[in-house]
């Protein structure tokens, strides 16, 4: 009998043990992954630091070249050239700008007055035909951007057809912030949305100049041309690849009848008053990174109009 009790004992004791040995190993554990989750979020905090900075960096690059330069930017311009990943304690930090203003801005299809710009919406139909997609869609980002768009005379509201989908909601009725933005347009599927994406930006109304030929794309030359656009954007393009266009008078040559045109410096030009800023940041194990769409002006600290995190 004693034996017994003593097996039992025995056997307690080592279960007991077994408990307290696994409680001191999940507890172990718990305060470890506790220890990773600080460490973690420490490394993504000073991470976002550093990004940042980076991204005030570039700013800075803008505001000097912008100081130096001619009133032209094209591809040979020192901001165009990437920044390369530079050390910092424990991490790293780099990135690159981009020139924007070579991309048809859609915000333009209403004026600053609150109106429909025709002009603008006959662009963007003329871009939309020549990615193979319906020009119809000009109009309907335009109702969706109107801010009159509910009280057109002898027609429904916008907001009508957005309040009866499933999940309601109303028309923007401003300027998007985004193009990611369209995808809330009917039309706009996430197909046609990348397929835009590279050609067109949400920047502020009416950016002037509005389209920087060292920059812009083959179609939205052609677009924003119009007649014989796509021979002439083709030009265009060779030419600036061996020289850029330093000033407006350089692109008379390339229109038939030698006249301005469409060059004017509210509609096309040769300098560029937003770009995109991408930044990535590294610090322990945590990466970021944060594209951000900048606007600089004469005389001002370029500012930021929008930031994302990638």
């Amino acid at each position: 009998m004693m034996r017994k009790q003593r097996g039992v004992a025995i056997i307690t004791a080592v279960g007991i043990a077994a408990i307290v040995a696994g409680l001191a190993m999940f507890m172990v554990w718990r305060y470890s992954l506790w220890f990773r989750q600080v460490e973690n979020q420490h490394d993504l905090a000073e991470a976002r630091s550093i990004a940042r900075a980076a991204l005030d960096f570039t700013r800075m690059v803008l505001r000097d070249d912008g100081n130096q330069n001619n009133g032209a930017d094209h591809a040979q311009r020192p901001w165009n050239q990437p920044i390369p990943n530079l050390p910092v304690e424990n991490g790293s930090a780099g990135g690159r700008l981009s020139d924007a203003q070579g991309r048809f801005n859609f915000n333009n299809l209403i004026n600053a007055n609150g109106a429909r710009a025709e002009s603008e919406v006959t662009v963007f139909k003329r871009l939309l035909a020549s990615l193979s997609l319906d020009p119809e869609l000009a109009d309907r980002l335009a109702e969706y951007l109107d801010p009159q768009g509910n009280n057109r005379p002898n027609q429904p509201p916008v907001d009508q057809g957005y309040l009866a989908l499933p999940e309601p909601y109303r028309a923007a009725g401003a300027p998007l912030a985004d193009v990611s933005e369209l995808a809330r347009v009917k039309g706009f599927t996430p197909q046609i949305i990348d397929k835009l994406t590279p050609f067109v930006v949400a920047g502020p109304i009416e950016t002037v100049p509005s389209l920087n030929v060292n920059f812009a794309s083959p179609q939205v030359l052609a677009a924003v041309i119009g007649e014989q656009g796509e021979a002439i954007a083709q030009k265009l393009v060779a030419k600036r690849r061996a020289q850029p266009f330093t000033q407006v008078n350089d692109l008379r040559p390339y229109f038939a009848d030698g006249t301005d045109g469409v060059i004017n410096t509210n509609r096309v030009g040769v300098a560029s008053t937003l770009f995109f800023s991408d930044v990535e940041a590294q610090f322990g194990r945590i990466t970021v990174r944060y594209h951000a769409l900048i606007q600089r002006l004469p005389g001002r600290f370029p500012r930021v109009l929008l930031v994302q995190r990638r």
